[in-house]
């Protein structure tokens, strides 16, 4: 794959070496025995495998301490790792696929609430999604490399509201935006090549959540109960 223009070569990956899953583990959660098109794990999938969720502990008004999990913001299964990002964490955990850490992928507290993540096809760099409008490009050593687009609404090719993104495999950035309720998709130099969306005969419906590589998932409706399915290039599939 070609290297992205904007981002220096040298990010290296970490403890990236997988346990052998046994097939007793991978039967038992059918949602990391997955196909090509779902790579987003759910909380109870991560709960079967039995990983440890962060806790922290906070004091009450009347003195007492209350410690309770922390959930997910978001989970992702990749061939080699799952990766999970906990709220009020400044790292993202790496787990092989019977929930055994590998390490982790520490986070600039200066990039404030991530609301989601992709890690691309060649396990060096994590794309952050930190605002309405931008993306922030680390590596696994947690080095900032650069960015994917500019926030603003007088352009078409700037972003506003992102609400998910994922990287195809050729290493585009595909973002779902709020501001045109479409996927813009980006190319490995930050620069915009084209958008597409999900289209019904009489309305156009609120999107929601991306996923997938070689073909691209996208969930909407009101209830989150509608998929469609692309290919990289934006054509509808099926």
């Amino acid at each position: 794959m070609q290297r992205r223009n904007f981002l220096k070569t040298s990010a290296s990956v970490v403890g990236l070496v997988l346990a052998p899953a046994s097939v007793t583990a991978l039967a038992a959660n059918a949602e990391l025995n997955t196909s090509k098109l779902t790579r987003r794990i759910s909380q109870q999938a991560l709960k079967d495998l039995s990983i440890s969720f962060p806790e922290m502990t906070m004091t009450s008004p009347s003195g007492q301490d209350v410690t309770f999990e922390l959930n997910p913001l978001a989970a992702r299964y990749y061939p080699n790792g799952l990766f999970v990002l906990f709220e009020h964490t400044d790292e993202i955990y790496i787990y092989d696929q019977v929930g055994q850490v590998l390490g982790s992928i520490p986070l600039n507290l200066k990039y404030g609430l991530i609301k989601d993540f992709a890690v691309d096809e060649d396990n060096q760099l994590v794309f952050l999604v930190t605002g309405p409008g931008t993306i922030k490009v680390i590596g696994f050593d947690g080095g900032h490399y650069g960015d994917v687009g500019s926030q603003g609404l007088n352009h078409f090719e700037q972003l506003n509201g992102i609400k998910s993104i994922t990287l195809d495999d050729s290493g585009r950035v595909h973002v779902l935006c709020s501001q045109s309720n479409s996927i813009k998709v980006f190319d490995n130099s930050g620069t915009l090549l084209y958008s597409y969306s999900a289209k019904s005969l009489l309305s156009k419906p609120t999107l929601h959540q991306l996923d997938g590589q070689s073909e691209i998932k996208v969930v909407g409706g009101q209830f989150k109960d509608r998929e469609w399915f692309f290919a990289p290039s934006g054509q509808p599939i099926g």
